[in-house]
């Protein structure tokens, strides 16, 4: 047992963050998704919910943090078992080739990229895939809740990337020196945008999910007031004048205006049956109906179309000749005009992002590089003048850094005006003996 845990250590405490950050991200999309769907209030975790999709709530999260978990599991151990493979060199490097070393290095460098980079992708379309077995509904309910699960996905990966680089650091730091030019390179320009891209690109796009999720809320609510106000207020002066269902159609017809075109005047019938104001039948989903039997009359008449859809209607209970008919409006909440422009909004601010990090990115790579070229002309006895002093353009570490190299300069300077001196010296000795000689 000993030795497995050391063997795989590394993995035991990957797989320990995981679960802790894990736990966060399950309780954070408990709450999220409802909110961010606009699941009507009263269904998700209840019998109703049962009735219409043989699940619960709960259980989805659940399926949803086990699939998250089982995905991040394979992809870690698959990408970091040469850990385990060479886990003989990381004990006893000095039995080594120098190529040997440089080979782990590159794999240390470069796997917690490929892991960023598989753990965003590969949960997010698994899950997406799962959510539209589960629900049974595909088309935009799904695809925002794609858009939800890979925005807080990104973030939760970004934070087992950053640990994956800590916990690879401190091999390293441990390996030989080595002469990684044969090495194949990585650039700080890269770490930088890896480290910093995603999660400003998961937040924006959680902002615009937040934006059309409260837009819609909005939107959903002064819509239903209007047509609910509008029902009730028709129908109670109108009620005792209606003595069949033609009188009913005929009088909506000409006397009650819709707000939008799309909008559709049902009738639903004592039978069941809906028709619109043209005696045409119309179907409804089954959640739907449901809603509108067991649920509108709590919530003032109101009824939601299916988890994630933004659809709803407002309804009206009346009664002729002894008989229950219920007459509503369905109304689209919001059309998909309004998703794409969200989304266009989300697209054109990560772009701006993405260039202002890479002209930064850009800016201190070079920093970094003039930098370095100094150190490696300076190793090669190069440049040691004082006039090549590097200016600080910064008030930060990268400032001190050329500070700390003008001070080696330098030194180094004094130290070779000494050499030099006592060069002389050793010189002017050396002819006056073969003068006095």
């Amino acid at each position: 047992m000993k030795n497995i845990l050391k063997r795989y250590k590394i993995q035991f405490k990957l797989l320990l963050a995981l679960t802790i950050g894990l736990i966060v991200l399950s309780s954070a999309l408990y709450f999220l998704i409802p909110m961010i769907l606009n699941y009507p209030d009263g269904t998700y975790g209840t019998s109703f919910q049962t009735e219409v999709e043989n699940t619960v709530y709960i259980y989805q999260v659940i399926l949803i943090s086990l699939a998250i978990f089982f995905i991040f599991a394979i992809i870690i151990f698959v990408k970091t078992k040469f850990l385990v493979d060479y886990q003989d060199l990381i004990d006893h490097p000095k039995k080594y080739s120098e190529k040997e070393i440089n080979h782990l290095k590159e794999r240390l460098f470069n796997a917690p990229y490929s892991i960023l980079i598989l753990n965003i992708i590969i949960p997010s379309i698994a899950l997406t895939i799962i959510h539209a077995f589960t629900i049974h509904q595909l088309g935009i309910t799904t695809f925002k809740l794609f858009m939800l699960v890979i925005s807080f996905i990104t973030l939760y990966v970004t934070a087992v990337f950053i640990y994956i680089n800590s916990l690879f650091k401190k091999i390293l730091i441990k390996l030989p020196v080595t002469d990684l030019s044969k090495v194949k390179r990585s650039s700080i320009k890269k770490r930088i945008i890896f480290h910093i891209f995603p999660i400003i690109a998961a937040s924006l796009l959680f902002i615009t999910l937040l934006g059309y999720s409260k837009t819609a809320i909005e939107k959903g609510n002064s819509s239903f007031e209007a047509y609910s106000k509008s029902l009730k207020y028709f129908f109670e002066n109108n009620s005792n004048r209606l003595t069949s269902l033609e009188e009913l159609i005929e009088k909506t017809n000409t006397d009650f205006d819709l707000l939008s075109d799309n909008d559709i005047l049902f009738i639903r019938l004592p039978n069941g049956t809906f028709i619109n104001k043209n005696y045409e039948k119309i179907e409804f989903s089954n959640f739907f109906v449901k809603y509108l039997n067991e649920l509108s009359d709590k919530n003032s008449g109101r009824v939601y179309e299916y988890y994630g859809v933004d659809a709803q209607a407002a309804t009206y209970k009346l009664y002729i000749n002894g008989e229950e008919y219920i007459i509503g409006v369905y109304f689209d909440i919001l059309s998909i005009d309004v998703l794409e422009y969200f989304l266009s909004a989300f697209i054109i601010l990560v772009v701006i992002d993405l260039i202002i990090l890479t002209l930064f990115s850009n800016s201190f790579k070079y920093d970094i590089t003039v930098i370095s070229e100094k150190f490696t002309n300076m190793s090669k006895k190069l440049n040691t003048n004082i006039e090549n002093n590097l200016v600080a353009t910064s008030n930060d570490e990268i400032g001190d850094l050329c500070t700390a190299y003008n001070e080696i300069q330098e030194l180094t300077k004094t130290n070779q005006e000494m050499l030099i001196e006592k060069e002389r010296l050793a010189s002017l000795r050396t002819n006056d003996w073969w003068n006095c000689s």
